[in-house]
C-alpha cells in the first residue's frame, strides 16, 4: 500500500513549510489517510521511511525534533489515529538513535523550554513502546510530572506511566524499589501507586512476577507508616480500571481504610471516586459505589472524604451521564 499522503506531509514539514492546499485534499480524504495511517503502524519500515523524509539531515540533528512531530496535527488534526502515528514516530526515533543520544532526545522533552502540551497525548503510546533504562526514568518521570504540574493534560502522562509499567514489569518493579526506599512525598507516592497497580495488573494477565507482587502488597498494606500504606491502597485505582481487582476485593479493602487513621479514610473516598469516574459504564459498579457512599459518610466525615462524595454525585447525575438521580440522596 502506498503512504502518498503521510509522506507528503513529512516532506513539507522537513521544508518548515505549511502547505494549505495539502491539507485541504486530507481533509477530503480522511478514509485514505487513516488506512494509511494503519499501515505504516503494522509496517515500521514505513516508520522509517517517514522518519527519513521528516529528518533528511539525521533525527540526532533535528534541533526541533517535537516541533516536527507536533506539525502532524497541522495536517491530520487532533483525532486519536494522528496521536498514535506521532507516539509511534517517536519511539521509532528513540529506537534507532544510539542510546545515549536516544536519552538525551527524551531529556529534551522535560526541558523547559520544549512545549510539550500537544505530544502529550502520544505519551501513552511512546511508553508502551520502549524500554527506558530505569536509573534514567526514575528522574525523568519525577521531571516530567513537575513541569506538567497540575495541567489538565496530566491524565495523558498518568496513563503514560501506567503503560510503562505493565510494558514493562521488570523496569517497573525496579523503579518501585527507587521511588519506595525512602518515606515517599505526595509525588512518588502517587507515581509508586499507578506502578503497582499496573504491574499487579500485568502480573494477573500474564502471570509473570506474582511472588515480587504478593510480597510489596504485604510489605506496604502492613507498613506502620502511613505513606506507604496509602500507596498500596491508591494503588487499587490502576489495577481495578485494567479489570484485575473484583469488586469484593475492593469492597474489603475499602472497608480495612476506613478503620485506619484520617488520612485512609479520607483515601477510600478518593480510590472509589477515582475508580467510579473510570468505571461509570458499569453499571453494577455504580450502583455499589453509590450505596457504599451514602452507607459510609456520616456528618463527620472528614472534608476531603465529603468533598469527593459530593464530586462523585455530581459527575453521575450530570445530564451527560445521568446515572443517577441525585434527590435520592438528599
Amino acid at each position: 500500500m502506498k503512504v502518498d499522503y503521510l509522506k507528503q506531509i513529512a516532506i513539507e514539514i522537513a521544508k518548515n513549510e505549511k502547505n494549505e492546499q495539502l491539507k485541504t485534499q486530507i481533509e477530503t480524504s480522511k478514509e485514505i489517510v487513516k488506512q494509511e495511517i494503519q499501515y505504516v503502524m503494522a509496517e515500521r519500515a514505513e516508520i522509517r521511511g517517514l522518519l527519513n523524509d521528516l529528518f533528511p539531515q539525521g533525527i540526532d540533528q533535528a534541533k526541533d525534533f517535537y516541533e516536527k512531530l507536533e506539525d502532524f496535527h497541522h495536517y491530520l488534526g487532533f483525532d486519536h489515529e494522528c496521536d498514535l502515528l506521532i507516539g509511534i514516530m517517536w519511539a521509532e526515533s528513540y529506537t534507532l538513535l544510539p542510546p545515549a543520544k536516544g536519552l538525551a532526545l527524551l531529556e529534551l522533552f522535560s526541558k523547559e523550554t520544549t512545549d510539550i502540551l500537544f505530544l502529550l497525548p502520544s505519551f501513552p503510546v511512546l511508553l508502551s513502546e520502549i524500554e527506558i533504562p530505569v536509573d534514567f526514568a526514575c528522574g525523568w518521570f519525577i521531571d516530567l510530572d513537575k513541569k506538567i504540574g497540575q495541567d489538565l493534560a496530566g491524565g495523558n502522562f498518568f496513563s503514560a506511566i501506567d503503560n510503562y509499567a505493565f510494558s514493562h514489569p521488570d523496569s517497573g518493579l525496579k523503579m518501585l524499589g527507587e521511588f519506595l526506599s525512602e518515606e515517599p512525598d505526595s509525588r512518588t507516592l502517587h507515581l509508586s501507586a499507578i506502578i503497582l497497580g499496573a504491574i499487579r495488573s500485568a502480573s494477573e494477565v500474564w502471570t509473570i512476577q506474582e511472588q515480587a507482587v504478593k510480597e510489596w502488597d504485604a510489605k506496604l498494606a502492613k507498613h506502620p507508616l502511613v505513606p506507604f500504606r496509602l500507596c498500596y491502597y491508591r494503588s487499587l485505582i490502576t489495577s481495578f480500571h485494567r479489570r484485575s481487582i473484583s469488586i469484593l476485593r475492593l469492597q474489603e479493602e475499602l472497608t480495612r481504610m476506613v478503620q485506619g487513621s484520617q488520612e485512609e479514610v479520607d483515601e477510600a473516598f478518593h480510590v472509589l471516586y477515582k475508580c467510579l469516574l473510570n468505571n461509570s459504564k458499569d453499571k453494577a459498579f455504580v450502583d455499589f459505589a453509590y450505596q457504599w457512599f451514602l452507607k459510609t459518610v456520616t456528618p463527620t466525615a472528614p472534608a476531603l472524604a465529603k468533598h469527593h462524595v459530593v464530586s462523585a454525585m455530581q459527575a453521575l447525575a450530570s445530564p451527560k451521564s445521568r446515572l443517577i438521580d441525585i434527590t435520592a440522596a438528599n
